[in-house]
């Protein structure tokens, strides 16, 4: 859903920041039913989990699953099944993916008291932000992180990535292209969405004051760069 909102407002093709849509007859789809065999089989027996999540060929799939073992597995297990997760998910070719994915695994890392694998979760996924493209991307990663495993994240870091949000949202605003304008506003506006509230919390009303005022001072710049020459 928020797929299709996210194309029809800042324009561009869906898989630019989004996994496609799969049909039935795609590798995607196939994927995605074993990640759901994989995901189940892992509640009861975390080792056959881990066997049908290897046997997964896409690699977006393939790291969920791996992400849902990780959940289920002996905490003797988890630090290694964490490596694994995450350099599989280096192996997808869409540099995006690569990074996106890993929202799951911080996710799984914070519920099994691996801080510390969150922690250089977040700082990977900063990192290779320079490097996505277009600008929605460099936008998008980071919340995901937001969206996905928030629970999981020191509030320092949050406020990392809730930046860096911002900071590509601000530059999407200041492109000459309206599409890029209406992407960072929706970026902006996303900040301020009462889902928010999951990496927001509601007694933290300076901290809510703080992104909303950066959002408006992000809008205001619109008319003066819709008015350039």
């Amino acid at each position: 859903m928020r797929d299709c909102w996210m194309r029809r407002i800042c324009g561009g093709r869906r898989d630019d920041i989004a996994i496609t849509s799969p049909t039935v007859s795609s590798p995607e789809y196939r994927a995605s039913q074993q990640r759901g065999a994989a995901q189940i089989a892992a509640r009861s027996n975390w080792r056959e989990g881990l066997r049908l999540a290897k046997n997964i060929s896409v690699t977006w799939y393939r790291v969920q699953s791996l992400a849902e073992v990780i959940l289920h597995a002996p905490d003797s297990e988890v630090d290694d099944l964490i490596t694994t997760a995450r350099h599989d998910a280096q192996s997808d070719k869409e540099p995006y993916k690569r990074v996106a994915v890993l929202a799951w695994v911080a996710e799984a890392s914070g519920a099994r008291g691996r801080p510390r694998a969150v922690e250089q979760i977040v700082d990977a996924v900063l990192a290779s932000l320079p490097d996505l493209t277009p600008l929605k991307s460099r936008a998008y990663a980071p919340m995901q992180l937001l969206e996905v495993a928030a629970a999981a994240i020191s509030p320092r870091d949050q406020q990392r990535l809730r930046d860096a949000v911002l900071a590509s949202a601000g530059a999407m605003i200041a492109s000459p292209y309206p599409g890029q304008r209406r992407c960072g506003l929706w970026f902006c506006n996303q900040m301020l969405h009462p889902t928010a509230s999951l990496w927001m919390p509601a007694a933290d009303t300076s901290l809510k004051a703080q992104v909303r005022a950066e959002a408006k001072r992000l809008a205001a710049s619109l008319p003066r760069v819709i008015n350039r020459p």
